[in-house]
């Protein structure tokens, strides 16, 4: 790893390895480190740390510090974040809609971000938002890049063909990628949707569970949009399901809408 930084303690393990809190040595800085063995058959920093490169100061991106490795593991150390949304979730009280409004418009801007550089993030959930810390405590980020990729290839749009599995949680994903289509901005925005409507406990497809129940899980999920639900977030999720594999959305008409709510 770069000697620049040291190892603190354990925050957390996914499927590409290990987050440690860590330290610049010389400065005292906390940062995040990633750590992702080599001989993992599927190898996800790598992508992370060109990610990284590509969004470099575009709104709601932790900053890369370093990506590297020695002959056992990848290591990337990027901004120590915060909360994450998953645990605003698990508190037992209830945001009000202002804030979760204002935190709805601080996560569409984080996948702007990603759209604007040609990019779809494919795994839109509470897990991957996190606020940042001391003077940037109210500022929310995007993370976990793994799974990012170009919406465009020499220009063109990427064409919708079938995927072998879900990418992403069921819980957030789009009924499109329920259906195993290739995912697109459209789809991005819609698990989006399903985020705000779980903060504001609009969420009856998640009293099934999706692996014992995927039929009413799935049902459920579909028809949200005709249950006794805020107006505005009927006009979002009906715009969005509209929308075209290679449509570009209209995203001055969503934030309107979240503006004048």
């Amino acid at each position: 790893m770069n000697r620049n930084y040291r190892l603190m303690e354990f925050i957390a393990e996914g499927s590409f390895g290990k987050i440690y809190k860590g330290e610049n040595i010389y400065t005292g800085e906390s940062v995040a480190i990633k750590i992702e063995p080599k001989n993992l058959d599927l190898k996800l920093l790598i992508n992370e740390s060109k990610v990284y490169h590509l969004l470099r100061n575009k709104k709601g991106i932790p900053s890369l510090k370093w990506f590297g490795n020695d002959i056992n593991n990848y290591y990337l150390i990027t901004d120590l974040l915060g909360i994450s949304l998953s645990e605003i979730l698990k508190h037992s009280e209830k945001l009000s809609e202002k804030i979760i409004l204002e935190i709805g418009k601080q996560m569409l801007d984080c996948i702007v971000s990603f759209h604007e550089m040609k990019l779809i993030h494919r795994d839109i959930k509470p897990d991957n938002f996190l606020f940042g810390l001391k003077e940037n405590k109210n500022q929310l980020y995007i993370i976990d890049y793994g799974f990012c990729k170009s919406y465009e290839k020499e220009g063109k749009h990427i064409l919708n063909t079938p995927c072998k599995k879900i990418i992403g949680t069921p819980n957030y994903i789009s009924l499109n990628i329920h259906h195993l289509q290739s995912g697109s901005r459209r789809d991005d925005l819609e698990s989006w949707i399903y985020i705000l409507m779980d903060l504001l406990q609009f969420n009856t497809w998640k009293k099934f569970d999706y692996e014992r129940d995927p039929v009413l899980f799935y049902r459920f999920k579909k028809d949200c949009i005709n249950e006794n639900i805020p107006i505005y977030l009927k006009e979002l999720l009906t715009y969005i399901r509209k929308l075209s594999f290679e449509e570009n959305p209209d995203y001055d008409f969503i934030y309107n809408i979240l503006k004048s709510t």
